[in-house]
């Protein structure tokens, strides 16, 4: 892929009349530093036909560590298995995820929120968090099996909310209750959150060059600390030249001799002078 401000889509064919536009939620950009910046929009519900998704999770795992994934996310909810491969491509992603909020975050949508490296959330916005709910058809082994299997994931949510949610609401989750937080109570509690994918991008940097490895505040830090340098040489290479150019204009030892008989003979007019006064 090119780094030009483009739609990420391949080019469209030639419109024909009574074909529809191919429409997309995925648009790449060319960040300040020369990395890439895409922008998915997850609009509605997530479908239990996961291939919806193929172009987002395909874009997830081809980053570089220096691109940067906006997920602008307007989300009821919705399959959980398609959430389930969505979150393992954010797993294999090497870029920095941020989840924007912009409307609300519900059910599935909450957890691939707090997957990514960064929540922001829009004034005006909610985060809801509930039980799973689901359906089973067959024999009553296959239900059982299902029923183990919700169990299991419920125990992941546990483990995923505990730092963001306080014991109280846990049970009311765990219980069949939903529990909402409105913008400015989840922008306080995202201060605490101990987000799992900061502990995977550690793991990740480890095997990465450090010059690599730095995030954008890494790399202004890193510009400041080159130019405080490329000052100091410049200032030390002036101080060298001036003190070179002080260097020539000193006299020599000869010059400095002459300069002392001059003065004695200077001041042996003067004395002179004094006298002549003094007679007349």
């Amino acid at each position: 892929m090119q780094k030009t401000k483009r739609n990420f889509s391949e080019e469209l064919p030639e419109f024909q009349f009574g074909m529809m536009p191919q429409k997309t939620n995925l648009f790449c950009t060319e960040g300040p530093e020369g990395n890439l910046v895409y922008d998915y929009y997850l609009i509605g519900p997530i479908e239990a036909n996961s291939s919806e998704y193929i172009e987002m999770m395909q874009c997830l795992r081809s980053l570089s560590p220096m691109d940067v994934f906006v997920m602008h996310i307007n989300c009821a909810g919705g399959s959980v298995h398609t959430g389930e491969q969505i979150l393992s491509a954010m797993k294999d992603s090497e870029g920095y995820i941020v989840a924007s909020i912009e409307g609300e975050a519900c059910s599935m949508a909450t957890q691939i929120c707090l997957h990514s490296d960064e929540v922001v959330i829009s004034d005006g916005s909610m985060f809801l968090v509930h039980n799973l709910s689901s359906g089973a058809i067959g024999n009553f082994t296959s239900i059982e099996d299902t029923t183990a299997y919700l169990k299991s994931l419920n125990t992941h949510l546990a483990e995923l909310y505990n730092s963001l949610l306080t014991p109280e609401e846990l049970s009311r989750v765990q219980h069949g209750r939903d529990v909402t937080l409105f913008a400015a109570e989840m922008r306080k509690r995202l201060e605490t959150f101990d987000y799992p994918r900061r502990k995977m991008r550690e793991e990740m940097m480890k095997d990465i060059e450090p010059e690599e490895s730095l995030d954008l505040m890494g790399m202004i830090a890193q510009a400041v600390a080159e130019g405080i340098k490329q000052h100091e040489a410049e200032k030390a290479k002036k101080e060298a030249k001036a003190r070179k150019a002080a260097e020539k204009k000193k006299p020599t030892p000869k010059l400095e001799k002459a300069l002392e008989q001059a003065k004695e003979i200077q001041e042996g007019f003067k004395e002179l002078e004094e006298r002549v006064n003094e007679k007349a």
